[in-house]
């Protein structure tokens, strides 16, 4: 399982890569769009990994976090062991564990969802870093780090 460093670094450079935001012609955010383009997460799954139904769905839908929903029907085993698979989870943590890497990857997908614009999703990254304790290795996204933040070495 990838560390949450690992998966913020990946998530940086990610966006630092594609530099646009990833939603569909409908205007919702997407794991992955009909051109190609992937959210945070959804950069973390290679294309036989990927499949249509994990769209519309947040990280707590797909890892069972919200099992009362009576809108649609989620394939929770299948999705926990797609984020095994790709490194995001551990099917072994504890209970507390895995609620707190859920809780870490669902604030992430924040990062993206929630954003305006591409600048604003920085800034989001930003803010999850000091939120989190993690370093921002990716100069671009550091740029956009408030100076009070800036403190710690990145070296």
């Amino acid at each position: 399982m990838l560390s949450n460093q690992e998966i913020f670094d990946r998530v940086c450079n990610y966006a630092d890569e594609m530099n646009q935001l990833s939603f569909s012609l409908d205007k919702d955010p997407a794991y992955r769009t009909h051109d190609g383009r992937a959210c945070l997460i959804g950069s973390f799954i290679p294309e036989p990994l990927y499949y249509i139904s994990l769209e519309r769905k947040s990280v707590l839908d797909l890892l069972g976090f919200d099992t009362l929903r009576t809108d649609e029907v989620v394939d929770i085993g299948r999705a926990m062991n797609l984020f095994q698979e790709i490194g995001l989870i551990d099917l072994n943590l504890s209970i507390g564990e895995f609620a707190s890497r859920g809780y870490f990857l669902s604030a992430l997908q924040d990062c993206h969802d929630s954003a305006c614009s591409v600048e604003d999703m920085y800034m989001m990254l930003c803010g999850f870093s000091n939120d989190y304790d993690l370093v921002v290795n990716n100069e671009r996204v550091r740029s956009f780090m408030p100076c009070d933040y800036r403190v710690q070495s990145y070296d």
